[in-house]
Formats: C-alpha cells, structure tokens, sequence
C-alpha cells in the first residue's frame, strides 16, 4: 500500500535507510582493512553481545528475536572465527558467547570506523546537530 505523501517518510524508513549506508560503508571498510565482513543481524548481535556472560538464550531475550535466528547467527559468526562457546561454569550443558581475538580485533577496527563514520556526518550537518540526533534516539519512547 502507497502512503499519501511519500515527500513525508515515516521515521522508521529513515532510520532504515541511514543504518543501511552505516552498513554498507563499516562493510566496504572493514573489507579494506582484511577485516570480516558482517551481516545486519551480526552487527546487531555483536552490539549487544555480553562477552562471555551471554549465552544463545539471553541473546534471543536481549534482541526479541527467535532462538533460530540467532542460532544461525550463532553459527554464522563461530564458523568465521569471532566468536566461540564455552562451557558455561554454571550449568553444563550450556555454553557461553566469547569474542574471539579475531572477534574483538574486528570489533575494535569496526568501532573505529563507526567513529570516522560519525566524524564524517559531523562535517556535513554540523558536529551540534549530529550531537541533538544522537540525544534524541537516546531518549526513552515508552
């Protein structure tokens, strides 16, 4: 269904489309410097990750996403060696989440993109506006 007045975006298309360039250009990135290349749901996942504390159940609570979706990003990211399970010392047949080398040497370079990143729109809007954006999106909308 078209909506009325497509010179009027909904927020949510905005957001989408702006956190779709952050991907592209952290990927494009990270590719320049032999660094993984990583999915939206890895980004996200690693975001909200708790090294070593969360396990696959607490991240599927975290992201209100299903125990499938992020088993297969589970997977995804073990099998390209930024993550590994550990045993869990509190219930043995669990396993934990922990950053890898690889995992956190990843990690850090995509930070540091994010930052050029953000350094990058602060040029363009003004390093007050990208400031107000960024409180916005902080506040609380429940």
């Amino acid at each position: 269904m078209a909506r009325l007045n497509p010179s009027d975006p909904f927020l949510i298309e905005l957001l989408i489309r702006n956190y779709s360039w952050f991907v592209k250009q952290l990927n494009a990135a990270l590719a320049a410097s032999n660094q993984a290349n990583l999915t939206r749901a890895q980004i996200i996942f690693l975001f909200y990750l708790d090294d070593g504390n969360d396990k696959a159940q607490t991240m599927s609570e975290k992201l209100g996403l299903s125990r499938q979706s992020i088993s297969l990003t589970v997977k995804e990211l073990e099998k390209g060696g930024i993550i590994a399970l550990i045993p869990d010392p509190e219930k043995k047949n669990a396993k934990r989440i922990k950053m890898t080398a690889k995992g956190k040497r990843s990690v850090e370079r995509a930070f540091a993109i994010l930052r050029d990143l953000e350094s990058k729109i602060a040029k363009k809007v003004g390093a007050r506006k990208l400031d107000e954006v960024k409180k916005l999106l902080q506040t609380e909308w429940d």
